[in-house]
């Protein structure tokens, strides 16, 4: 089934901004006397008349001379930008109102309304005017009484024309419409008109069902594009501008031919989809179009919709990057989501709207398929060389478990998190052992810059306490069956026994330092450990110290052998397979060892007061995605 876009609507406004100035008289108002009789009999007096109408007159007079009408949008936000340092509740609800999407949509709707309104307005009193230019001098002759009733006359005179003509173009209207239904032989059709620029793209796509088949069908409708309110998935698409498409036009790339080539306004005839029968059950036929349940996610994969054969419409694809974040608005189809691309460190979009993104499920099975395809070729390559390289073997029976136990990671929920100078989030060393973690820990203790600033979380034991240790100081001093507790508990991010003694860091000593005490905390915590921090709110930022490229580069830092390089290689590569969704930084040690303290100390800081995208999974428990 072939897909392709349609040009595309668009609707402006403009406006200039209004002060509105309200100033209260400090008397009370119980204090006015007012004299009924006498504002009555001023306001049926004929001076007040003449000077109420020299008013209205010179009112739409600077109304009809003023080019850029009056933009509410444009107001409400200068008002917001005004009093923005009101700190009641009252005002944030009305704030919160305001910015609300439906409320902006409504506002923007009312100042397009107004626009048209003035400029139907202005092209009358021009005509007007071009017509007071070419009469002789006869008005000037005439009495204001007399042209005072005229005006009332020639004002009732156009009422009636104008309530005649209406009757006349709903009766053509209708008896349009009529005919139309008798042509097609159907009892309900749908009209849709709408201004087109030219070049750009509508928000919908139209199909074919079968290549057999000439009846064209809207197959998808952009989120949040003008078509989502006009049309409907499944519309049958019978005219454009009164031009019958089924029977003009026979391909797909000739409609878009047509409507690249229209503008203005544009009218299209449609079949509604409900009364339609297809013969089959297709999923993309889904009328709900307004999924409310739009959520942000951090991509674990780069994407290019011209790499990709399956995609629908190439021109609808959103490309991005491994790591970008996107807000998916739409996931009606099952294969096919919606989606905008978000700047990575702002909370705005960067397109005016989503575009195609391949969804969650339909990613995982191409990547399953990927990795069965990869095994395959493993085992064919164990059979046919297991006498000759019977270490190359053992390398691939490494990686064929790290293969076994690699996790689809596709998209990641995130959520745009505001720093809280009362809560400091810690921040989590991990990385392959041999590549100096706990020296850069140490370092970052010891640095005169930072040492006012953080800390480590203070262990839990089982040993005894020693005379010069306090507990809560040194460690926290409990027994082996309360500790055994606690891991049952899951309340340990890290535990360990060293010479029949159990050791633990747990999440009640992290959030002390770092909500209590108001420290950085700085953890050197096991890949594995990070699943103990979902979900705890304690939001900590996860830095991963990637391997150097070479072993030769690593001994620039620390000497390994062989074999610890290779278990540097192996381990790093089953942490990113495995825990590379939970990164927020990656630093290459492939830089000199000043160099990577340097981006870690500034890290170390920035993380504090940086709004960013935070993972969801470190938050409280909610519905996950």
């Amino acid at each position: 089934m072939s897909v392709v876009p349609l040009g595309s609507p668009f609707l402006s406004s403009s406006g200039n901004n209004v002060d509105i100035n309200y100033e209260k008289d400090s008397s009370s108002v119980s204090s006015l006397i007012v004299d009924y009789t006498l504002l009555n009999s001023i306001i049926e007096s004929n001076q007040f008349e003449k000077t109420l109408e020299l008013y209205s007159l010179m009112l739409n007079s600077y109304l009809n001379n003023i080019e850029e009408k009056i933009s509410f949008e444009i107001y409400i936000n200068e008002f917001i930008e005004e009093y923005s340092q009101i700190q009641s509740n009252e005002f944030k609800e009305l704030i919160e109102i305001f910015q609300n999407k439906y409320f902006c949509s409504f506002i923007s709707s009312y100042d397009l309304i107004l626009q048209h309104y003035y400029q139907e307005k202005n092209s009358n009193t021009k005509v007007k005017v071009s017509d007071k230019n070419n009469d002789d001098d006869h008005h000037d002759k005439i009495s204001r009484k007399e042209d005072h009733c005229s005006e009332k006359d020639e004002q009732n005179s156009a009422v009636s024309m104008l309530y005649s003509t209406k009757l006349i173009d709903e009766e053509k209207e209708n008896s349009n419409y009529a005919s139309k239904l008798a042509e097609y032989n159907v009892t309900r059709l749908k009209i849709v008109r709408l201004e087109k620029r030219q070049g750009e793209p509508l928000g919908a796509t139209i199909s074919r069902l079968s290549d057999h088949d000439y009846q064209i069908i809207i197959a998808r409708i952009v989120h949040g594009s003008i078509a989502q309110g006009l049309f409907s998935i499944g519309d049958q698409l019978l005219e454009i501008n009164n031009i019958n498409i089924q029977r003009e036009y026979r391909t797909l790339d000739e409609i878009v031919q047509l409507m690249d080539s229209l503008h203005g306004t544009i009218s299209f005839l449609l079949l509604p989809c409900d009364e339609i029968n297809h013969g089959i059950h297709n999923q993309a036929f889904n009328h709900n179009q307004d999924d409310s349940s739009a959520i942000y996610v951090r991509a674990l994969f780069p994407y290019d919709p011209y790499d990709d054969m399956y995609i629908p419409c190439r021109e609808l694809g959103l490309s991005f990057e491994k790591y970008s974040i996107l807000n998916i608005v739409n996931r009606d189809d099952p294969s096919w989501w919606q989606a905008f691309i978000m700047e990575n460190d702002q909370n705005n979009k960067k397109q005016q709207l989503p575009g195609l993104i391949p969804s969650k499920q339909f990613q995982e099975k191409r990547f399953k398929i990927v990795k069965c395809l990869l095994d395959e070729e493993t085992s064919h390559s164990k059979k046919k060389f297991k006498d000759k390289f019977n270490k190359s073997i053992a390398k691939q029976t490494t990686r064929q478990k790290i293969l076994t136990t690699f996790s689809f990671n596709i998209y990641e929920p995130v959520e745009w998190y505001i720093p809280n100078e009362l809560q400091k989030r810690p921040i989590v060393l991990i990385g392959a052992p041999h590549i100096g973690r706990h020296e850069l820990r140490q370092r970052l203790m010891n640095s005169s810059q930072l040492s006012s600033l953080i800390d480590v979380a203070v262990p839990h034991t089982t040993r005894f306490k020693k005379q010069d240790e306090i507990d809560g100081r040194d460690y926290y001093f409990i027994t082996r069956e309360q500790f055994e507790k606690d891991i049952s508990n899951d309340l340990f991010v890290e535990h360990g026994e060293y010479e029949k003694n159990l050791y633990g860091t747990s999440k009640l000593a992290i959030e002390a330092c770092c909500h209590i005490y108001n420290k950085i905390c700085i953890l050197n915590l096991l890949p594995e450990g990070l699943d103990s921090l979902k979900y705890s709110n304690i939001l900590p930022f996860i830095i991963y110290l990637k391997c150097p490229s070479t072993i030769e580069k690593l001994r620039e830092y620390f000497y390994v052998n062989d074999q610890q390089w290779i278990e540097i290689e192996e381990k790093s590569r089953f942490i990113e397979q495995n825990y590379s969704h939970l990164f927020d930084k990656i630093i290459y040690l492939n830089d000199s060892f000043d160099y990577v303290f340097s981006q870690l100390k500034f890290l170390v800081k920035d993380v504090q007061t940086k709004p960013m995208w935070v993972n969801q999974c470190w938050f409280s428990p909610r519905e996950r995605f």
